[in-house]
């Protein structure tokens, strides 16, 4: 028997209003944001992948 190790990577999408004097401003706080944790579960998901990324020889 092999074992598999399998990638799964998920792409999410979140869309966040945040109101600035810039831009920089604005993307630096939003990923603070994001960093906190605070918008887990808000996001849109848009796919999933799966890839086997090695083969292991029991």
């Amino acid at each position: 028997m092999k074992r598999y190790v399998v990638e799964i990577e998920e792409k999410i999408t979140y869309k966040v209003e945040f109101s600035a004097d810039s831009q920089e401003y604005a993307e630096r706080r939003v990923r603070e944001i994001y960093d906190s944790g605070a918008l887990k579960s808000t996001g849109e998901l848009e796919s999933v992948i799966f890839d086997v990324i090695d083969v292991i020889d029991d």
